[in-house]
């Protein structure tokens, strides 16, 4: 298991914000940027984002200040399919979590998922993005993330949901 020394989550940050104030004081504002597996500083394990634009300028900005040998990112053009895969893993990863709360099969979560990322693909290209975004980071890598963590805070509403919560349960958990 390797971590990063503090000096270089320090460094990171540093070119983080720099490479933010460059994007928003060059007018570049078609940036998208998924931090998949990005939202604990818990684990400081590698992590892995789709970085979405279409300033090949404003990419490589983000690109220089921030991929190291910790930080992978895959740029993409495709900001529709992006914004599509991470809208609708939400909805997704509430139904797969009422299927785990109700005691179904992992098998009937996987073909839930298998299911959900065919419909995604097939969304994605009557909208006019590209299918083989699915295949990203943003993609299959955050709906199977969020689908199957109870991490995730809609995995784990679905559950309670499945296990048959009440309302006040429900809302508690929303608090």
């Amino acid at each position: 298991m390797t971590f990063l020394p503090f000096y270089d989550i320090f460094c990171y940050f540093l070119a983080y914000f720099y490479a933010i104030k460059h994007v928003i004081e060059h007018d570049f504002f078609e940036i998208l940027a998924f931090f998949v597996f990005f939202p604990r500083f818990s684990s400081l394990l590698n992590r892995y984002t789709t970085l979405g634009t279409k300033n090949i300028d404003t990419m490589n900005i983000i690109e220089s200040a921030l991929e190291n040998d910790h930080v992978k990112l895959r740029p993409t053009d495709d900001i529709l399919g992006i914004e599509i895969c991470g809208s609708i893993k939400n909805v997704i990863a509430i139904a797969n979590g009422m299927l785990d709360g109700m005691q179904l099969p992992i098998s009937t979560q996987a073909m839930m998922i298998t299911e959900s990322l065919n419909d995604i693909k097939e969304l994605i290209d009557a909208l006019g993005g590209r299918k083989t975004t699915i295949l990203s980071f943003a993609g299959f890598g955050d709906l199977l993330l969020t689908c199957t963590s109870v991490k995730s805070r809609n995995f784990s509403f679905g559950r309670i949901i499945g296990q048959g919560a009440t309302k006040e349960e429900k809302e508690e958990h929303l608090q």
